[in-house]
């Protein structure tokens, strides 16, 4: 972990205003540079937009499972009135042939 944290790196693309203000908040944390941009990246909080996407998602399976719940009901309720009429038709054909 130590050849991690003295191994060279360097970023392309990032302006010198960016450097500059990188070093001086390393400074005021009394860090290294290096230390402070793995405590910044590896201690970011999950993206808020990432954060609501789990929650939608969640509250979406939660919603889904209430109509799967509600539908197992109905179907249930019309299987068994379907049952009975058939019953009632079986009855009916029998007392019709004088069984």
């Amino acid at each position: 972990m130590v050849a991690a944290l003295t191994t060279p790196w360097s970023v392309k693309g990032v302006s010198e205003e960016a450097k500059q203000a990188a070093k001086r908040l390393a400074h005021q944390s009394n860090k290294t540079m290096g230390v402070w941009l793995s405590d910044l990246i590896l201690n970011q909080p999950a993206p808020e937009s990432s954060q609501k996407a789990e929650k939608e998602m969640a509250n979406l399976i939660l919603a889904l499972a209430k109509r799967i719940s509600v539908l197992e009901k109905t179907v249930a309720e019309h299987a068994q009135s379907m049952e009975s009429r058939l019953r009632t038709l079986e009855n009916d054909a029998l007392d019709h042939n004088g069984v």
